[in-house]
């Protein structure tokens, strides 16, 4: 039986015991829960918004609580249309005991794809050069965009990078998470807060989005492709700018891949890249189409050195 180590400090959450923390996030904390009446049984991760937001960007208990109404609403309707690609939720609520913060509680998976240990990131599968792996993950990862994509309320994931990946194993499949500032077209903006200053990480982000836009499905396939260029060169494809708000609102993605593999098939990414990434939203391809793609390439895979001609 595992031991169970409860932080006094953490909040209250009606039916649910708080193991331990599991990170603590710009806008939420994790924690490590387990049903109160199988106290052992640590089968799901809790999501409790901060009391205080990111410096300079402090939600209101009120904001705090559309918020994650928003998220479980995303999260719903996709479990509602039968989408095995992202996380469930098991549970929500909008009060802890106590402190009165919103909160939902989700299946938990073994890990993200990507995470940092204290000493630099993790590679959970170890992606770096293995084409056939990544393209098989970004494979299933479009298929689930497509869902969201083509769904009445058009859900758009906004924070799409290898950290809100989550994997149970080696050829598991991908389940996308954190839908915290997942823009909803049937949700209307909350009056007065401007959502779009807290839209993802500054290297993952599409000029669109850190140009204000609300972002469309178009700016999900460009994070995907970041998300590609990172699992298998393990660096980010927007250079630094001196600080997030601010970051590569018009550059250019370097992310073309070096000669740092033999595997032909690299031309082949580099092309899709070249879409996933085009600067013009209206340039990248749709997720349906970049499923196609992914497949094309992993296939590429099983014909030996063949010769496979990459097109843009």
């Amino acid at each position: 039986m595992p031991q169970t180590v409860i932080n006094l400090s953490a909040p209250r959450i009606p039916g649910w015991r708080i193991v331990r923390p599991l990170s603590d996030g710009a806008q939420a904390h994790t924690y490590v829960v387990a049903p109160e009446s199988r106290p052992s049984d640590e089968c799901a991760v809790a999501k409790v918004m901060r009391l205080k937001g990111i410096e300079g960007y402090a939600l209101s208990p009120e904001v705090q609580r559309w918020r994650m109404e928003r998220e479980v609403r995303a999260l719903r309707t996709l479990q509602d249309a039968g989408c095995e690609g992202v996380v469930r939720v098991l549970d929500h609520g909008s009060h802890t005991e106590g402190t009165g913060q919103p909160w939902m509680v989700m299946h938990r998976h073994a890990g993200p794809a990507r995470s940092f240990d204290g000493t630099g990131f993790v590679y959970a599968e170890r992606f770096r050069g293995r084409v056939t792996r990544v393209m098989s993950m970004t494979e299933s990862l479009a298929r689930t965009l497509a869902v969201m994509h083509g769904h009445a309320e058009r859900i758009v994931h906004r924070d799409l990078h290898l950290g809100n990946v989550l994997m149970d194993g080696v050829g598991s499949r991908p389940i996308l998470g954190d839908f915290g500032i997942a823009h909803v077209a049937g949700h209307s903006p909350r009056p007065g807060f401007d959502d779009a200053v807290i839209s993802g990480a500054w290297h993952w982000r599409p000029p669109e989005l850190n140009a204000g836009d609300d972002g469309s499905p178009a700016s999900d396939v460009f994070m995907l492709g970041g998300l590609v260029f990172e699992a298998l060169s393990g660096g980010h494809v927007l250079p630094y700018a001196g600080d997030w708000g601010s970051a590569c609102v018009h550059a250019r993605p370097e992310h073309h891949l070096g000669r740092w593999t033999t595997d032909f098939r690299i031309p082949m990414v580099n092309a899709l890249l070249d879409r996933m990434l085009a600067i013009d939203p209206a340039a990248r391809l749709d997720a349906a189409e970049l499923v196609e793609r992914c497949r094309e390439i992993r296939l590429a895979g099983t014909l030996r050195g063949r010769p496979v001609l990459a097109t843009a």
